[in-house]
């Protein structure tokens, strides 16, 4: 069905709201789930477009960020309000992934800070606006 659709030029969100309509009118079997479900990955493979709406592309990077300054928080206890705010503006995926590694094996919360904030300053391009980072005028305030 999601292959036919795509042929005659139904857009992704298109199929989304397909899906979300069909799953919120019927209980499909189990069977039916999953056979739905494998067809909905193999579209994504082979069109290369995730099933996943905008919306569920800000939850995700959200609960990234929080899961990232709750793991410092555990191991360092008090975070700086800058840290949190610079944590909380990144966008860029890779680039929270290399955070939430770092919250888990860095040494000290001061090495934390040191290598995000060298990681912001050369991409520079993943973050929600453009204040300074950490150390640029942040302290102080």
């Amino acid at each position: 069905m999601s292959n036919n659709l795509c042929d005659r030029g139904y857009r992704r969100e298109d199929l989304v709201l397909l899906f979300r309509l069909i799953d919120w009118f019927i209980a499909l079997p189990k069977r039916e789930e999953d056979r739905l479900w494998q067809e909905i990955q193999t579209l994504e493979k082979e069109r290369k477009m995730p099933y996943i709406t905008s919306v569920e592309r800000i939850g995700i990077r959200k609960t990234q960020q929080e899961n990232i300054i709750r793991i410092l928080g555990v191991r360092f206890e008090r975070i700086p309000h800058e840290l949190r705010e610079l944590i909380r503006r990144i966008e860029d995926y890779d680039m929270l992934d290399t955070f939430l590694v770092q919250a888990v094996k860095t040494k000290s919360l001061e090495a934390f800070e040191s290598v995000a904030n060298q990681l912001v300053t050369e991409a520079g391009s993943g973050l929600e606006n453009t204040e300074p980072s950490l150390g640029e005028g942040a302290k102080g305030k």
